[in-house]
């Protein structure tokens, strides 16, 4: 079933894609659309990253299937995954791993790379579009247009990492690895926060240049 997480960033997510892909006037940021250049991201592009996100999402989330987040629930008898309810300890990530069962720890398992790799991937196509959009649109130095653009590979390694951890916590179960288990809380919790980093930052960005839109042009920097 979708996290609480998922259920706080994607209508975020979606809004951004309908502000940027279609709510903003052809003259952008201070930047005429005539002016871009040829290899600038187009609103085109960040609407069907927005519409695969959303297929992938149905398929991933609400869809029942043998690797899909729905059937892991059933599996698990309705327990919250790890990035559902993060653990912040050893002990508890274990108790939690046993209270799973061989079947939940096997499904979960082969989630982590099937499944919960495919949603971040789409994810990741959009929220980095949505970087360059903005920064293509924006009178932004490279370091701005750096962290647009960086934010969201950095949100998908962390997540990539997570999965890691979790397979691997997995695979050596009933054998113990307490320096992944007091750690993974920290890794799902800083995975959210660069994740809504990665939104907050284009949206601010975006909020900022677009107020310059009814300056003179000589007031532009």
């Amino acid at each position: 079933m979708p996290t609480a997480a998922h259920f706080f960033f994607i209508p975020i997510v979606f809004f951004l894609g309908l502000f940027f892909g279609g709510l903003l006037p052809r003259r952008r940021f201070g930047v005429a659309a005539g002016q871009l250049s040829r290899r600038a991201t187009s609103a085109k592009a960040v609407a069907l990253a927005s519409a695969v996100f959303a297929l992938v999402f149905v398929f991933t989330h609400l869809l029942s299937h043998t690797s899909g987040a729905h059937s892991l629930s059933v599996h698990l008898g309705g327990q919250a995954l790890f990035d559902q309810r993060p653990s912040f300890s050893s002990s508890e990530v274990y108790v939690r791993l046993t209270a799973f069962g061989e079947a939940g720890r096997s499904m979960y398992q082969r989630f982590t790379y099937t499944d919960d790799v495919v949603f971040p991937l789409s994810l990741l196509g959009f929220v980095y579009l949505l970087g360059r959009f903005v920064g293509d649109r924006s009178a932004v130095g490279s370091g701005l247009r750096f962290i647009l653009q960086g934010l969201p590979l950095v949100w998908f390694g962390f997540d990539m990492l997570e999965n890691a951890m979790v397979y691997h916590l997995i695979g050596q179960y009933p054998l113990t690895n307490d320096t992944l288990g007091n750690v993974l809380g920290l890794v799902t919790v800083t995975k959210f926060a660069l994740l809504l980093a990665s939104v907050v930052v284009s949206a601010t960005t975006s909020i900022v240049f677009r107020r310059r839109d009814h300056e003179p042009p000589g007031r532009l920097v």
